[in-house]
C-alpha cells in the first residue's frame, strides 16, 4: 500500500518493527501509571495522592492484560451534509488499552463539566434556551465552526492549559471528591502523545492535535478552549454576549456589542494556541446550522 500527500506535520510513518516496540515500550509506561495508583497493597503505608478505587483497578488490570499488542486501526467515512462533501478521518481505538485510559480519563473529565459555562448537551438545549430570549432590535446571530479542531489542539499547549485549569480548580476546593488530580495528569500525557494506529500494512504515530478516536476527545477539547472562553472571551465580552454556547467545535451567540468589540471579539477568538475560528453572523429571521 502507499501513501500519497502524507502530513508529516501530525503523523509519523512507522516500520511495523518500530511500531511494536513503541508499543511495547508504551505498555511498560502503563503498567508504571497503574503500579504508581494501585492502592497500597499488604498493609503498606498510604501514598501522597490519591489511588484508584477497587472497581478501577479491575477495569484497568483488565485492560492492561486483554490486548497489550493491538493497535488502533484508521479509517475514512464521507461528510456527505457537506458541500462540497469531503471525508473524516477515523481511527477506531475499541479494544486497546489507551482507549481504556481514555474511557477511565474521560469519566473523570466529565465531571468538570460543571465549571464550563458554554457547556450544552445538544440543540434541543440551544432551542429551548433561545426561546425565552427577547431580541434586542440590534442583536444578532453569530454561528462559529473551528478548523479541524481535533488536529489543530497543540498537545503541548493543550496539556499545559488543563493542568494550569486543574490546579487552579484544586488549589479553590473546586475538583470533585476524590479526583485523582495525578493521575489524571499523567493519563493525559498517556492517552494524547502514544496514538499509534495502523492502516493496511502501514503504521503510523499522531504526533500533534488531539488522539484520534480516542474515548477522552470530546471533553480534552471542550475543556482546553473553555479555559480560553472563561479566562477571557467571558470576563472582556460577556455583556456584549446575550447568548453564548459551544457544543465541541460549533459555536453559538447573540451579540449585542458595538461593531469594534465585534472586531475585537472574533480576533480574540482566534488568538488561543493553534485553534482558528470561521465566524459568521446570521439574519434573525434565517435559519441557523447548529449541531448538524
Amino acid at each position: 500500500m502507499v501513501v500519497e500527500d502524507e502530513n508529516t506535520t501530525n503523523y509519523r510513518q512507522l516500520s511495523r518493527q518500530t511500531a511494536n516496540a513503541l508499543q511495547c515500550g508504551l505498555m511498560y509506561k502503563f503498567w508504571r501509571w497503574f503500579s504508581k495508583y494501585q492502592a497500597p497493597q499488604n498493609g503498606r503505608p498510604p501514598k501522597d495522592w490519591i489511588c484508584f478505587s477497587s472497581a478501577e483497578e479491575t477495569f484497568l488490570l483488565r485492560a492492561g492484560r486483554r490486548n497489550p499488542d493491538k493497535l488502533a486501526r484508521f479509517r475514512m467515512s464521507a461528510k456527505i451534509h457537506k458541500d462540497p462533501w469531503k471525508c473524516r478521518p477515523i481511527v477506531c481505538c475499541v479494544g486497546t488499552v489507551m482507549n481504556d485510559v481514555s474511557k477511565w480519563l474521560d469519566y473523570w473529565l466529565q465531571k468538570l463539566k460543571r465549571h464550563v459555562p458554554t457547556y450544552v448537551k445538544d440543540s434541543q438545549q440551544v432551542l429551548n434556551e433561545i426561546a425565552t430570549l427577547i431580541l434586542p432590535p440590534t442583536a444578532q446571530l453569530f454561528v462559529t465552526d473551528a478548523d479541524a479542531m481535533y488536529n489543530n489542539i497543540d498537545t503541548d499547549h493543550a496539556i499545559l492549559v488543563i493542568t494550569w485549569w486543574l490546579n487552579d480548580l484544586d488549589s479553590r476546593g473546586l475538583l470533585p471528591l476524590g479526583f485523582p488530580l495525578d493521575a489524571i495528569r499523567e493519563a493525559m500525557e498517556l492517552v494524547m502523545r502514544n496514538n499509534i494506529f495502523e492502516y493496511g500494512d502501514l503504521c503510523f504515530l499522531q504526533l500533534l492535535g488531539t488522539a484520534m478516536g480516542t474515548s477522552a476527545a470530546v471533553m480534552w477539547a471542550t475543556l482546553y478552549f473553555a479555559y480560553h472562553e472563561v479566562h477571557t472571551i467571558i470576563p472582556k465580552y460577556g455583556d456584549c454576549l446575550l447568548y453564548f454556547k459551544r457544543f465541541i467545535d460549533d459555536i453559538f451567540g447573540v451579540w449585542v456589542g458595538t461593531p469594534q468589540q465585534w472586531s475585537d471579539f472574533c480576533n480574540d477568538i482566534d488568538n488561543f494556541g493553534q485553534l482558528r475560528w470561521d465566524i459568521k453572523k446570521q439574519k434573525l429571521t434565517s435559519s441557523v446550522n447548529f449541531l448538524i
